[in-house]
């Protein structure tokens, strides 16, 4: 006889290794961990799939606000109030046949399945998925434009940071201008350049596509305790969580928008609080020096509006108001 085990909120995602793998490799670094100081120390990786930052914010969220949940169980031996698939086709596949056998009330999907409504032979359309989850009302727009039909089948959530890994170190001296790197390679060197001439100390850390060229995390954290603003280099960004973790770090970011997108939001989540948009170097290189009297406050936005606890409560709540209204 097969046990069924209930759940209010269900998290499915892309599993490239499996949770074993992925516990042995965790108690490992989990050794280091425990005697690195703090600025030598990745986060204990933990066993989640799909886009790792986005699964592990949910997760961890949800840990945090005591909900009953569980993350990649047998569906098979499983019922849930509602459930999400974060990332993975075939994952997709699988909750959307366990939708329609009565296995959840809810299911959600995304935000890192698609990146439009018709990749993936269109499988968003289909009718066993309750709402499509978007990083940002930029990704919404972009979906409501290209197929009107998804305008009241879309839902907005965010994933958020965390607070206590990324917070700054009391006394840290913040004296440079880190310029973070996303596929702009000639632009960062040409930045180094002339922030240089102009007076600014330069450091610079590189995305990476590739594994091993990909930053660590600490190192990234590291450059931001060094730094007092955070230049992006990035084209277009569905939310922008390495902008949220530099806010975390009490960093305001000088988000770059390419010509031809001087009026679309690169980085969603930008705020007066957070930062400013520059397009021009000259511009850049005025934000930057009227830095120390500006009123930027990002740490304190992340703990009002973007913790991974703050965040999970809001997918909770976006749950809870749609099954309230496939009910009334």
């Amino acid at each position: 006889m097969t046990t069924t085990t209930y759940y209010d909120f269900v998290v499915l995602a892309h599993q490239a290794n499996s949770i074993r793998q992925y516990k042995i490799h965790s108690r490992a670094i989990g050794v280091v961990a425990r005697i690195a100081p703090l600025a030598w120390r990745d986060p204990v990786p933990q066993p989640f799939g799909g886009h790792y930052a986005v699964t592990r914010s949910l997760n961890d969220g949800l840990r945090q606000l005591g909900a009953r949940f569980a993350y990649a169980p047998p569906l098979h031996k499983t019922r849930a109030r509602a459930a999400i698939v974060l990332a993975g086709l075939e994952e997709l596949k699988a909750a959307m046949a366990w939708r329609r056998a009565g296995g959840c009330d809810l299911l959600l999907a995304g935000p890192n399945i698609v990146d439009r409504p018709e990749q993936l032979d269109g499988v968003i359309h289909s009718s066993a998925i309750d709402r499509i989850v978007l990083a940002s009302d930029k990704m919404r727009t972009i979906f409501e434009t290209a197929a009107p039909e998804l305008t009241d089948r879309i839902c907005v959530w965010p994933a958020g940071v965390d607070e206590n890994y990324w917070r700054p170190t009391p006394g840290s001296a913040s004296r440079n201008v880190l310029i973070y790197n996303k596929r702009m390679p000639e632009l960062a060197r040409l930045l180094m350049t002339k922030l240089g001439n102009a007076g600014f100390r330069c450091e610079a850390i590189n995305y990476g596509d590739k594994r091993g060229k990909k930053y660590r995390l600490h190192e990234f954290r590291a450059a931001l305790d060094r730094a007092f603003a955070c230049v992006l280099l990035t084209e277009n960004e569905p939310q922008g969580i390495c902008a949220t973790e530099a806010w975390s770090m009490d960093v305001p970011t000088m988000a770059y928008r390419a010509p031809g997108l001087e009026t679309v939001a690169t980085v969603p989540y930008l705020t007066a609080a957070t930062g400013q948009y520059w397009s021009q170097t000259d511009e850049l290189i005025e934000l930057l020096k009227g830095v120390p009297q500006a009123a930027y406050a990002p740490r304190d936005w992340v703990l009002a509006n973007m913790t991974d606890k703050i965040c999970a409560a809001q997918l909770l709540a976006s749950a809870d108001r749609i099954l309230a209204d496939n009910t009334a």
